[in-house]
């Protein structure tokens, strides 16, 4: 396997998907990962279009071939464990869809985060953990587990079935 150069097109937001494609194109680069759903909207890839119409998937993909580029990533970032209401599941449904589209699309990767619950099923914000040694910080490391568990349990089956393969982005954490 030969080795491919690429990038996120996020950073060429301002710009029309083509235009992002011939930057890409003038320096060389061979892959390219756009985003599709969760903090960040997604002016290269209009999903619902894509998940719609095969013909509309067929023209997508050939914007990337006629510049030599291949899609190689969808990237859904965002918090789909967030118990607020109107971003955990807006942002867990953005990462269903991907897998869908990518699998629809023959892109073999999704690209998204992991996701920070809440401290507890009342919880309005999510609750980042970091000094575990006191037990009620223990008892909010078992609910987060138990709730990041099922979510993605559900989300490896869905992958697994259509064929596509999540990465996690690593995001270190810096006081």
């Amino acid at each position: 396997m030969a080795l491919r150069l690429g990038a996120y097109t996020a950073c060429l937001h301002d710009r029309p998907l083509e235009a992002a494609l011939e930057v890409l194109e003038s320096n060389g680069l061979t892959s390219v990962e756009v985003n599709t759903g969760g903090f960040i909207p997604s002016p290269h890839c209009h999903v619902d279009l894509l998940l719609s119409s095969a013909q509309a998937r067929r023209d997508y993909l050939g914007l990337f071939a006629s510049r030599g580029l291949e899609l190689t990533g969808l990237n859904c970032n965002g918090n789909p464990l967030n118990p607020l209401p109107g971003v955990g599941p807006k942002h867990a449904d953005d990462l269903r869809r991907t897998i869908e589209l990518a699998s629809l699309l023959g892109v073999p990767n999704v690209v998204t985060m992991s996701g920070t619950p809440g401290s507890d099923p009342g919880a309005r914000y999510p609750s980042w953990v970091v000094n575990p040694w006191d037990g009620v910080y223990m008892d909010v490391l078992d609910y987060q587990w138990d709730v990041a568990a099922e979510f993605w349990t559900g989300i490896d089956a869905l992958a697994r079935a259509r064929g596509v393969r999540v990465a996690i982005e690593m995001h270190g954490y810096r006081p």
